[in-house]
């Protein structure tokens, strides 16, 4: 379960990568726009770092896992509504941002 869930957030960071012109042309945004997909997980990591070391820390591994893999299954959810909007794509991003580091940091408390 946890490999799956890390192989899924990098799959989620890097899945916009190679169409980021395709994503610029279709929904007609910047060029920052189409890279800020990409971007959101490394803005969204550190500060959401934090509330992730102090969880583990303090509660334990198992609720940051369930918390970062629910947020980055809602986020991926919300990407599939691509046809509607770009701000949807944005929006599951950004989810799947914020479950992201729940999902990183938890290997230093196992060793």
């Amino acid at each position: 379960f946890f490999s799956t869930s890390i192989t899924a957030s990098g799959l989620g960071m890097m899945g916009f990568s190679p169409i980021a012109t395709i994503i610029q042309d279709l929904y007609d945004v910047s060029d920052f726009q189409g890279q800020l997909l990409m971007m959101v997980f490394v803005i969204f990591y550190i500060p959401c770092m934090f509330p992730a070391n102090y969880l583990i820390e303090n509660k334990g591994i198992l609720i940051p896992i369930y918390i970062a893999s629910i947020t980055m299954l809602v986020g991926a959810w919300i990407r599939m509504l691509a046809n509607v909007n770009y701000y949807f794509i944005l929006a599951g991003q950004i989810l799947m941002a914020i479950g992201q580091p729940f999902m990183l940091t938890a290997p230093a408390k196992l060793a």
